[in-house]
């Protein structure tokens, strides 16, 4: 990690701070960074649970923007990572059901 990975990553929580929302372009003009490394950033803060990314549609047009807001806090992703595998847990538990009656029959 760089000294610039660490700096945009701090550049991006302060916009966040003053601005509820801002949209991946404007966010990437603002930092005078290109688009795709701003990008890897955000996915970055995102899995760490410190932002959150939504696709909305561009104003007269039929293409999408990436927005980026304020996360939940750090403490959210294990929560979420928990009650996916929990999902994931429990469709195997379905399909291991659904093979014993399948062999029984």
């Amino acid at each position: 990690m760089s000294f610039d990975h660490l700096t945009i990553k701090k550049a991006i929580i302060e916009v966040l701070k003053e601005k509820e929302e801002i949209p991946l372009i404007e966010l990437s003009e603002l930092l005078k960074k290109d688009k795709s490394n701003v990008y890897k950033i955000v996915k970055e803060l995102e899995f760490q649970g410190l932002v959150m990314t939504t696709k909305r549609k561009k104003p007269k047009s039929r293409y999408y923007q990436l927005w980026i807001k304020k996360g939940l806090g750090e403490n959210v992703s294990p929560t979420i990572l928990d009650a996916r595998l929990k999902v994931v847990e429990d469709n195997v538990d379905i399909l291991k059901a659904k093979v014993k009656r399948i062999e029984d029959e």
